[in-house]
């Protein structure tokens, strides 16, 4: 068994880890938590990718704050991340979008928070660092939110954020079962390991996940 990595007492943000929790999930999978004390007091669960990614800094309390700094009348239509904003929703909402089956046709959806309101989009998102940055899905399944969008330039993301390849059969992406009871883990392309523990082969993958991508693939 590969030791978990002890975040106790660690910082990030505003959220000081205190204790971690392994959570079954509906798919069978167990992902790993930790509850976390915030500045302001409150306590929150998160999962370990979005603490050491920076998606999550706060219980909300930060969120709230930035928010009130955002004027009503925000004047940045046309702005890049107003096109980002509107793209995302047309690609979700839109069935006439030439993006929609990939998209709202498999039920992608845009967070309440921000269906209505570009000041909430833009105070969880902040903005766009450069031209070449594009808003990006963690979870090619999961929702246009806060907790599951970030900027990259990363430009293998694309690929990154494709659903299973139907010649793997391992049911985690990036790991192969070659033959009977052999797994290789690949990353951009590349063989890293080659390992016959399937639990050991799926925490090389998130490992490197958190290394080139900054954030694990569920």
């Amino acid at each position: 068994m590969v030791a978990k990595l002890n975040l106790t007492g660690v910082r990030f943000g505003r959220l000081t880890c205190i204790e971690s929790k392994s959570l079954p999930q509906s798919n069978g999978t167990v992902r790993v938590f930790w509850e976390c004390l915030c500045d302001c007091g409150n306590t929150v669960l998160v999962h370990r990718g979005n603490l050491r990614n920076g998606c999550t800094k706060s219980c909300g309390c930060l969120k709230i704050e930035m928010s009130k700094t955002i004027p009503t009348t925000h004047g940045m239509c046309g702005s890049p991340e107003y096109r980002s904003w509107m793209a995302c929703k047309t690609r979700c909402n839109n069935p006439k979008s030439a993006h929609y089956n990939n998209y709202g046709g498999r039920g992608i959806k845009v967070c309440q928070d921000w269906i209505d309101s570009f000041e909430n989009f833009y105070s969880d998102m902040g903005p766009k660092p450069s031209n070449e940055h594009t808003l990006e899905r963690v979870d090619v399944n999961g929702d246009y939110c806060k907790d599951n969008c970030i900027w990259t330039d990363d430009w293998s993301l694309q690929t990154f954020n494709q659903t299973i390849r139907s010649t793997n059969k391992s049911g985690r992406t990036g790991v192969y079962e070659v033959k009977p009871g052999v797994f290789d883990v690949h990353i951009k392309g590349k063989r890293i390991f080659r390992t016959s523990d399937f639990e050991l082969a799926c925490f090389i993958r998130e490992e490197a996940e958190l290394t080139h991508y900054g954030f694990i693939k569920e």
